[in-house]
């Protein structure tokens, strides 16, 4: 998967939304990595990542970023996650909790955001949430108490 990385410290790793790439992040890293070890990378099959032969379901996708995770090494990750990378990223949040320190969550795909008309968790369809279930602890509170997330948080690319 590419990436773009810059800085030292504590890791900050970025998860863009569909269809992007890393690319949308290019103005805020360079303020993240004066005092972290910013990362942005090519979810598998956009950007400059590859496109291998897979289903591109969001189970392949996961498995690709905490394959991508474990390769480098990362610990102790704050995860900036926008959008398609929200889903990725609060999955990645809820089965490694003691390897996050942080989330920053902007237009999310939890919130359903994007959707033609608003809605939530709890009024989605069973089938729809049944796929997400890490989903309600997140929106129930029940998550970490040094986790905040917030549906008005947004983000600026220019």
């Amino acid at each position: 998967m590419h990436y773009v990385e810059e800085g030292h410290g504590n890791v900050v790793l970025f998860l863009h939304g569909n269809p992007a790439s890393c690319y949308i992040w290019r103005n805020i890293i360079p303020h993240v990595s004066k005092g972290s070890r910013a990362i942005a990378v090519d979810l598998i099959g956009m950007g400059k990542s590859d496109k291998p032969d897979i289903g591109y379901h969001y189970d392949d996708h996961s498995r690709f970023v905490e394959g991508f995770i474990d390769a480098l090494g990362l610990k102790d990750i704050t995860l900036v996650i926008h959008d398609w990378g929200s889903l990725l990223g609060f999955r990645y949040a809820h089965e490694n909790e003691a390897n996050c320190a942080g989330l920053v969550f902007c237009a999310g795909l939890v919130f359903m955001e994007a959707s033609v008309r608003p809605l939530n968790f709890k009024d989605m369809p069973l089938d729809t949430r049944v796929c997400f279930p890490w989903c309600t602890r997140f929106l129930s509170g029940t998550c970490s108490s040094r986790w905040a997330t917030s549906s008005s948080a947004s983000c600026s690319t220019r």
